[in-house]
């Protein structure tokens, strides 16, 4: 049995985050840190656990977790589709494709003044932003995973005649896939971030509006609970992903 094996990784992998529950544990038991910036772990899971309890923390992680799934799949879908026809289309390439990965570069957040202006701060401007955060990732990946197939399977796919629809299906975005997955995990994260930023200075609801609420009245407990939630619920969408990515076509050797 070789050192690979996920039963003895596992406790590597432990390391870390137990560490910083020591470091955690032992900073709020010295009271090295103001109470009421550092509470102790077993505070924050016994508030995690009234929550769940209660259902409030259920209904916050719903409502979240529903943002981001709304906007994830339109931001995604809309930048596959514009990494393809970046991808295949030359002309279109030249003049969009700088634009794009410049407009890349700028955090989603950063566009929220202008999305707020443009659509007030109901549901859409949280759901747009979702959408806009993880948009350019998938976009870019998508073109750069078409562009670096390789000459010959192109020529292969040409030369059986295969009609467009099919050789999309068939060989193209398979053989993108790996790049196509980075996108969308980066998409992913990004979406989560964009999702607490927009709950948290403009909802009634959600992960984010329960950290604004326990800031604001000074419960950290409650501040730390909701990010042990989103914590959770971001890694656990990820794993959903390779999840997927593993039983798609093509997707293992």
């Amino acid at each position: 049995m070789t050192l690979a094996h996920p039963l003895l990784r596992l406790p590597v992998t432990l390391v870390a985050p137990l560490l910083v529950l020591a470091l955690w544990y032992w900073v709020a038991a010295n009271e090295l840190a103001p109470a009421t910036l550092l509470v102790p772990p077993a505070q924050v899971l016994e508030t995690l656990w009234l929550m769940l309890g209660s259902g409030e923390l259920v209904e916050a992680a719903g409502t979240t977790l529903a943002r981001v799934a709304a906007g994830f799949l339109a931001g995604s879908l809309v930048g596959i589709a514009t990494g393809v026809v970046l991808a295949l289309s030359p002309r279109v390439d030249r003049n969009l494709g700088l634009a794009i990965n410049l407009l890349a570069q700028v955090p989603a957040i950063a566009w929220t003044p202008l999305i707020i202006f443009l659509l007030g701060i109901d549901e859409a401007y949280k759901v747009f932003l979702i959408a806009f955060a993880c948009y350019f990732p998938v976009a870019v990946k998508t073109r750069e995973g078409i562009l670096g197939l390789s000459p010959r399977l192109l020529e292969a796919a040409a030369a059986l005649a295969l009609p467009p629809a099919l050789r999309y299906r068939k060989v193209i975005l398979p053989g993108a896939l790996p790049a196509l997955l980075a996108g969308l995990r980066i998409g992913l994260s990004k979406a989560w971030i964009a999702a607490i930023f927009g709950e948290l200075f403009a909802s009634s609801s959600g992960l984010g509006y329960l950290m604004n609420s326990g800031r604001i009245y000074f419960q950290m407990d409650m501040v730390l609970a909701a990010m042990l939630a989103t914590g959770v619920l971001g890694f656990l969408s990820d794993r959903f992903l390779l999840w997927l990515h593993d039983r798609l076509p093509g997707a293992r050797p």
